[in-house]
């Protein structure tokens, strides 16, 4: 039985709650670690299955020696509690992203590498039987050559998200300790790395990107940005968009479109909004399943992996290539604010008006923001 230790519990720790304590017998929740676990809705649910309560990783650990560790903490905290378990030789299954930055990733490698652990990442759709599926055919050749995929992320987000919160929006915390809290690396960064994920070319792989073309705009009072496009191509040529932002007026499902020799594929189809391959010679569809399904289970991959059934899809080298995505926007990418005549405030609310819709059309034609020749008039 693989014994599993949570970090995070009131934020979206809270989310595994029900899947851990839901056990085949194959694994067992013995502990959480969390600053004030009172306050979760969960606490008492808990301490009747006999969960042990800790307010620091290190001495949970030492204490409980278990064999997995699930971090759902804030994004900056990730690098210190993944080499924390990793030190002591255990696995980890990390919420998105790994880490801050490529360099703090490569460490998180080596060090797995140097101990005998696995180092997986929560990037969902990588863990999904959907991806898997259709991955598995594209490397197979069903489809012929991937030759280009884009996807668009439209949200929307209160003040309050970020308001509420010491690390969104920003790129450094307290004692100066770096974040890089943004829409590219942590808001809709699953997306992004489905992108170079898909277009990888081995199953546990993703795509070096060898061109990055970015664009950075803000409409929330936030130190980084909360809207981006990118353009980028890969290693072996696949060319990828990437368009998210949490400042629409209202959410809407992701959505990607991938381009083949043979075959359009497209996320979401159908009434199950479903991913969907389309033949273009005879019409044929073939459809995967929801990318979103059993979201909060995919840490049972790593439960397997460690009993020897299986292997997992997404691990801290699979992640490398979108971190350095991540990277260079940060470094590079000049956030333009969108312009102030243009931002909706409704109490709570906040968004950029005709932002939707100037989106799609970037979308559909394959064009950044700034190609359109008219970003102050969204």
């Amino acid at each position: 039985m693989v014994k599993i230790v949570l970090t995070g519990l009131n934020g979206y720790g809270g989310n595994y709650t029900d899947p851990l304590l839901k056990t085949d017998g194959s694994y067992k929740l013995a502990a959480v670690v969390s600053r004030n676990p009172v306050k979760s809705p969960h606490y008492e649910r808990l301490r009747e299955m006999q969960v042990h309560f800790y307010d620091v990783l290190e001495t949970c650990l030492e204490r409980e020696n278990p064999d997995m560790v699930i971090i759902t903490t804030p994004m900056h905290l990730h690098f210190e509690e993944v080499m924390c378990a990793l030190r002591k030789g255990i696995s980890v299954y990390c919420e998105k992203p790994l880490a801050v930055n490529t360099t703090q990733c490569r460490q998180i490698s080596k060090l797995a590498k140097e101990m005998g652990c696995l180092a997986v990442v929560g990037y969902q759709w990588s863990h999904s039987k959907a991806v898997t599926m259709l991955k598995k055919d594209i490397l197979s050749g069903r489809y012929g050559k991937l030759q280009k995929i884009k996807t668009l992320a439209v949200w929307s987000r209160p003040k309050s998200y970020y308001a509420g919160s010491d690390w969104k929006g920003r790129h450094y915390g307290q004692g100066g300790k770096l974040i890089q809290e943004s829409v590219v690396s942590n808001g809709a960064s699953h997306f992004l790395h489905n992108l170079l994920f898909l277009s990888g070319e081995a199953l546990n792989q993703a795509a070096e990107p060898v061109h990055i073309y970015g664009e950075a705009y803000r409409a929330h009072e936030i130190e980084t940005f909360d809207t981006a496009c990118i353009k980028m191509e890969t290693d072996s040529g696949c060319e990828l968009l990437y368009m998210a932002t949490l400042s629409a007026g209202t959410n809407h499902t992701p959505e990607f479109i991938m381009e083949c020799e043979t075959a359009i594929i497209v996320y979401p189809a159908g009434e199950n909004k479903e991913i969907a391959a389309k033949q273009k010679n005879t019409g044929e569809l073939i459809y995967y399943g929801c990318p979103d399904e059993e979201r909060f289970e995919h840490f049972k991959k790593v439960v397997d992996a460690l009993s020897d059934r299986g292997k997992v899809n997404c691990d801290a080298d699979t992640v490398l290539p979108v971190t350095k995505v991540c990277d260079w926007i940060m470094e590079k990418g000049k956030v333009i604010d969108f312009p102030k005549e243009r931002i909706v405030e409704d109490g709570d609310r906040l968004y950029v008006e005709g932002l939707e819709t100037f989106m799609r059309e970037c979308y559909t034609e394959e064009k950044m923001f700034s190609e359109m020749g008219r970003i102050d008039s969204v």
